[in-house]
């Protein structure tokens, strides 16, 4: 979930435009937003959906990546806490 404030002035705009574009709410305009923003390039074309693929794997890759990394982070201090507990 994402939360964010509004201003009660950019509230009713976004109510407005949901109205304007058969949205059903401002929570169903900003997903609708968010997801052209995550599928189009920066000149609007649509993204190739080669490129959404190339994006999602390497982020899949990073997350990996950092659980790894926090894995070895978990192990070193347990170990450096049982060599403290030990001492």
């Amino acid at each position: 979930m994402v939360s964010f404030r509004l201003t009660d002035e950019e509230y009713e705009r976004f109510r407005r435009l949901c109205v304007q574009r058969g949205l059903g709410n401002v929570s169903e305009l900003v997903r609708t937003a968010v997801h052209q923003m995550l599928t189009t390039l920066e000149d609007g074309r649509p993204m190739p959906r080669s490129e959404i693929e190339f994006r999602v794997c390497r982020l899949e890759s990073q997350a990996a990546d950092l659980s790894l990394a926090l894995e070895q982070l978990q192990q070193r201090l347990a170990g450096s806490l049982a060599r403290s507990a030990s001492a």
